[in-house]
């Protein structure tokens, strides 16, 4: 059984300046979702110290006519993404239970730009280990919208993991089973690859001794 960790201080933490830590880039590209949908992505924690996020950058681009003068395309609705941050289970090498209980809501705008979400004032915890970060697509404007094939604007960048072992990216859907299961996509020759990964580049800062 999972047990959150219970930290106890005498006086008040004092932290690093922010680090800024890039995710990795290998052959991008912009995907979109339907509603209910979660992308999850690890970030490492290469320094192995406790610490705090304090934004997290997320690279999203204008969702636009797939085809210049098709009469038929029309954009359906605009996302709003819910942030979730996860515990990370280095030995079962997945997402667990949720570290911050309150709802982040973020309404993102139709263009291409980076959107930085701060967080500093939260004192999201950043452990060793590393986080999980999820970002899921929802519906805060619409009523009974389409539940497939809708054109959601604006899409997420994502980039391709080059060790297919490391497993550090999942997806999950509310309609089926809400689980969180390795991300996949399909190579050239048709089978499936875990090569797709969520670009999210995050501010954080460490625990000074």
């Amino acid at each position: 059984e999972l047990l959150d960790e219970i930290s106890i201080a005498n006086k008040k933490i004092q932290y690093s300046n922010s680090y800024y830590l890039k995710a990795e880039l290998n052959n991008s590209e912009y995907l979109g979702f339907q509603f209910g949908t979660e992308n999850c992505r690890l970030i490492e924690n290469s320094e192995n110290r406790k610490g705090k996020i304090v934004s997290i950058i997320l690279d999203v681009r204008r969702q636009k006519k797939h085809a210049k003068g098709n009469k038929l395309w029309k954009l359906d609705y605009l996302a709003t993404y819910r942030i979730s941050f996860y515990k990370y289970d280095s030995i079962r090498k997945q997402p667990t239970y949720e570290m911050f209980s309150k709802n982040i809501i973020v309404e993102p705008k139709n263009k291409t730009y980076k959107l930085k979400i701060d967080l500093d004032s939260l004192n999201i915890k950043f452990p060793k280990e590393g986080l999980c970060v999820g970002v899921e697509i929802i519906n805060t404007k619409y009523k009974n919208p389409k539940t497939t094939f809708a054109i959601i604007a604006p899409v997420l960048k994502f980039t391709e993991v080059l060790e297919e072992s490391k497993i550090k990216s999942w997806i999950r859907y509310r309609n089926e089973g809400w689980e969180f299961k390795p991300q996949k996509s399909r190579d050239e020759k048709g089978k499936y690859a875990i090569n797709k990964i969520l670009l999210i580049d995050a501010n954080v800062k460490y625990e000074k001794n």
